[in-house]
């Protein structure tokens, strides 16, 4: 399965016509959807990369006529790159793409489950060694593509708080709350000038669940570190303990034999 494989609405008017014999409006976003399409590769200096080149770069005028196929590839990249660029709302999106929410949310779905497949695919060839780096940026692609954020938002998703939406997360970074630690200073008020007041709550419940979370495992580490007493200190207190032990007691008679009466012999406190 590939990314090609992944349905996505189009509108009816397209026609794939070789003469381009009459005016189609179509044609226009075609040539919208290239120009950008070129415009990412060269901007993220990737236009050196022979995937790149071929199938954008040197394409030939006689050649421009794009396929059905090409035309909803290039639909899906522009699509998706500004879904987890997280800079537009929804609304726009479904306009600028013709597409309904449904829609948009199912193909990052679709594209967030075969990033996640190419992740386990790679560490089992041994990414996780020989190419660390480029295993996580795959994992971060994953979880960008099912929040539809930047990277840098993330930590706000990861709170997992029901209700706050890729839209609200847009809220609270665009007046400077963009990771948690933000909100655990914020005030009740501040926040509720942004959020609906209901989220604001649950914010603040899930910031004093991992603060006592976070407080019980201090104390549970606390506790374990104080049970624990290195090898060599514990011989070394049981050592002294026993020593002090027979400094403190007298020394215990085993024979005794009088000069007096060599025939009597107490052993053990028995004669």
């Amino acid at each position: 399965r590939n990314g090609k494989d992944l349905p996505i609405p189009f509108s009816r008017s397209y026609r794939n016509d070789d003469k381009r014999a009459g005016y189609n409006h179509e044609w226009d976003k075609e040539e919208i959807y290239w120009c950008r399409i070129l415009g990412l590769i060269f901007g993220q200096g990737e236009g050196d990369k022979e995937i790149y080149r071929d199938k954008f770069i040197l394409k030939e005028k006689e050649e421009e006529t794009s396929t059905l196929e090409d035309h909803l590839s290039c639909k899906k990249i522009l699509l998706l790159f500004d879904w987890i660029k997280g800079n537009k709302e929804m609304k726009s999106l479904e306009q600028e793409y013709m597409l309904y929410e449904g829609d948009v949310l199912r193909l990052a779905e679709g594209f967030c489950w075969l990033a996640d497949s190419l992740a386990a695919i790679a560490e089992s060839g041994c990414w996780k060694k020989k190419r660390k780096e480029d295993l996580e940026k795959i994992i971060l692609l994953s979880e960008r593509l099912i929040e539809g954020i930047e990277e840098e938002w993330l930590s706000l998703a990861r709170m997992y708080i029901p209700g706050l939406s890729r839209d609200y997360i847009r809220r609270l970074v665009g007046t400077g709350y963009n990771n948690e630690n933000c909100l655990r200073e914020a005030r009740e008020e501040e926040l509720a000038k942004v959020l609906p007041r209901r989220l604001v709550k649950r914010i603040q419940e899930r910031i004093k669940e991992e603060k006592v979370i976070q407080e019980v495992k201090k104390q549970k580490f606390i506790t374990e570190d104080k049970k624990l007493i290195p090898y060599k200190e514990k011989n070394d207190t049981e050592n002294s303990n026993s020593n002090l032990k027979t400094k403190n007691q007298k020394p215990k008679t085993v024979l005794e034999i009088s000069l007096q009466r060599p025939d009597r012999i107490i052993f053990e406190g028995k004669e």
